[in-house]
């Protein structure tokens, strides 16, 4: 998408965070200033929505947001990362081990979700609620990540049920970064070369296209022990 005039990127942050309903006049000033400073990039502008429309809609948490949104489009990429980090800060803990393992997923990769389902479930990434059964959890996880424009439907099958998603490339670097800097998951390929003292100690790595390694060279036995070494191996060209 083109960059946004000043008032489309109202209208679209207003919209992502109040719907059909009118903006309160109270806390128009200083969403006008958000806007302002998202510089029309919609996807800042979506990601910030989303985090609003989570969040109290008090002039103090908007003064807040407003303070700390950075201009999107600098020179120096991490200010961007910084918009996007703000609805990652803000996330439950219960959702952010399911956002952080998006990761896995290689760029422009279309999830399917019974499968992204699954993997939740045996990673223990959800919390039982009575009497819901752990796929209804993720579902609601799921809704939950996509409410807050931070994962993509990609479609949905005649009932409304959520069939395949996918997450935004600038999305999935901050993910990637994130889950790298918690080490909570490592991204492997072909185009980086493998570093043992950095992978050392991530609880999760993911392996993009055919890579040889020896998981002794990165963990000593017991290091090892205490770590729970996840490997997915992902073929980009079959998708």
């Amino acid at each position: 998408m083109n960059f946004l005039s000043l008032e489309q990127s109202l209208k679209l942050l207003n919209q992502e965070v109040f719907g059909e309903e009118c903006c309160p006049s109270e806390l128009e000033g200083i969403g006008i200033t958000i806007a302002k400073k998202c510089k029309g990039l919609p996807l800042a502008l979506v990601v910030i929505g989303g985090l609003l429309n989570k969040s109290d809609k008090t002039r103090a948490y908007w003064e807040y947001v407003a303070e700390n949104v950075k201009s999107a489009v600098t020179i120096n990429y991490d200010d961007f990362v910084e918009i996007l980090s703000l609805s990652y800060n803000h996330l439950p803990h219960c959702l952010r081990a399911c956002f952080l393992y998006m990761g896995v997923f290689p760029e422009d990769y279309v999830i399917y979700v019974s499968y992204l389902i699954r993997l939740w479930v045996a990673e223990g990434f959800l919390k039982p609620i009575t009497p819901k059964s752990l796929e209804e959890v993720a579902k609601e996880y799921l809704e939950d990540l996509i409410d807050r424009n931070l994962i993509i439907v990609r479609d949905r099958g005649y009932s409304g049920e959520l069939k395949t998603c996918s997450i935004h490339d600038l999305i999935r670097d901050l993910i990637v970064r994130k889950a790298q800097e918690e080490k909570f998951l490592y991204v492997m390929n072909q185009k980086v070369e493998i570093s043992p003292g950095i992978i050392k100690n991530q609880r999760h790595l993911s392996i993009h296209g055919e890579i040889q390694f020896d998981v002794g060279d990165m963990y000593d036995s017991t290091s090892f022990s205490n770590v729970h070494a996840h490997v997915a191996s992902f073929d980009v060209a079959k998708n």
